[in-house]
């Protein structure tokens, strides 16, 4: 993301002279703009002829359709914060819809239209040693050719996004969301609206030290990417979270993927519906040199995918945790794929519904010291055909281990499934592999 940066300085830098809608200023420390010329705020010349004000606002009377630059722009190189707030029947459309650059903390709440008819529709970017990052769209349309909404936090403060209305990009991310090393907490909530983009729909890194949430309500469409892809790229960054209720909807060719670099857990938890048309419906991996648990609950809803429903990976030795009541269908790979490689357990538990899969129902494999614990209360299936060689077409295949390899720590394999339920597949409804010295336990309770 660091090219927006750079991006913004070369825009403002060779556009800011044209004339700037009215900008009366009243009560002190307060710009109110209208007009339909579009508006640049500085204060990094000398002599400054626009500087920014703490509070700005653009009323309804703020109509900017023009050709080139940016319909908004802030260049603000001191450390004050800045409050901006769009009414619902403003617009402001040009090759860039709002440019936002500053040293200190900026709050912006968006109503109205802002489109990038070329570019982005929002970039807001905090130098280094600013602070807070903060922009709510109660309602309204951010749209943008490259990118909808994008931010890069370089100071000490967090990031906080919250949609409400429409977010779109043409060829990019509807949400491009990035916070340095520098910088603390990274939080996006969808409360009602829809994010739609070529690429993913929401894109989150965090390389600060604080948490990463998301929250989705409503719908995020994807033609071409991921739903959402939600990374923790920092070694302090804390816990990444990731919640969609029931009213939520993905749509994408893969749905959720996550990756975690922190010092805090992965957790997500889904009640709506995720829909892969190529890729997994969720995907998670934990490669952190910390000890970090791994959770995955579908509370309700659905998973539909044509690769794996769920697939997770722990690499460094917390325990995975997947726990599903509802549908899981992959129509071309594995309802199911856990793969946990140090010494942490691996859990998954269906306490109801349907889990199916093209090549296995459920796989897991551990090649960990930790247990391994399969609890089937629902109905599995393998619904493809079989290959006894690649272990296609079962129901439940469990490893514990690796053939030929030392297995003396290998942890135990715990399969329990309830009576009146049904495991299935075109080659075994069960394939268990305990290649260590523990005993392996099969019960029906």
């Amino acid at each position: 993301m660091k090219w927006i940066s750079a991006l913004c300085l070369t825009v403002l830098s060779t556009g800011w002279q044209a004339a700037n809608a009215a900008c009366v200023e009243g009560p002190v420390d307060t710009l109110t703009c209208s007009g339909t010329t579009a508006t640049v705020l500085r204060n990094d010349l000398t002599p400054s002829p626009n500087p920014p004000k703490g509070t700005i606002n653009l009323v309804d009377a703020y109509l900017v359709d023009v050709a080139a630059g940016a319909a908004f722009q802030i260049i603000n190189n001191q450390s004050f914060g800045i409050d901006l707030n769009q009414s619902g029947n403003s617009s402001a459309k040009s090759a860039f819809g709002f440019m936002i650059q500053t040293g200190g903390s900026i709050s912006q709440t968006i109503s109205g239209n802002v489109t990038g008819k070329s570019q982005s529709g929002l970039a807001t970017t905090i130098f280094a040693g600013g602070g807070n990052l903060r922009i709510d769209q109660p309602q309204g349309l951010i749209a943008g050719q490259t990118v909808g909404l994008v931010t890069q936090n370089n100071g000490v403060g967090s990031t906080t996004i919250s949609t409400s209305g429409s977010v779109t990009s043409v060829a990019g991310n509807g949400l491009g969301i990035t916070n340095a090393p520098s910088s603390t907490d990274l939080t996006i909530t969808q409360v009602a609206g829809q994010i739609s983009a070529q690429n993913a729909g929401v894109a989150a890194t965090n390389n600060g030290t604080g948490a990463t949430a998301v929250s989705i309500a409503a719908g995020v469409k994807s033609i071409a990417g991921l739903g959402l892809s939600i990374n923790n790229s920092g070694a302090s960054t804390k816990g990444l979270t990731i919640t969609q209720s029931a009213s939520g909807i993905i749509d994408s060719v893969a749905g959720i993927s996550t990756g975690n670099l922190g010092s805090g857990e992965t957790k997500i938890e889904t009640s709506g519906i995720i829909k892969a048309s190529a890729g997994d419906g969720i995907g998670a991996s934990n490669d952190s040199a910390k000890i970090i648990g791994l959770t995955v609950t579908q509370a309700g809803g659905s998973i539909t995918s044509a690769g794996a429903g769920i697939s997770t990976r722990n690499s460094n030795g917390g325990d995975t945790v997947i726990t599903t009541t509802s549908t899981v269908l992959s129509t071309a790979g594995v309802g199911i794929n856990a793969d946990q490689r140090s010494a942490g357990e691996l859990k998954i538990t269906q306490s109801g519904g349907t889990i199916d899969g093209f090549v296995t129902g459920i796989g897991a494999t551990n090649i960990g010291t930790g247990p391994t614990q399969i609890v089937v209360l629902g109905n599995v299936k393998a619904s493809g055909p079989p290959n006894e060689d690649l272990g296609f077409g079962v129901g439940v295949f469990a490893t514990a281990g690796v053939s030929g390899g030392n297995n003396s720590n290998v942890g135990k394999v715990t399969v329990t499934q309830a009576p009146g339920t049904t495991v299935s597949g075109s080659l075994w409804g069960f394939g268990l592999n305990q290649y260590g010295p523990q005993p392996m336990e099969f019960s029906t309770q």
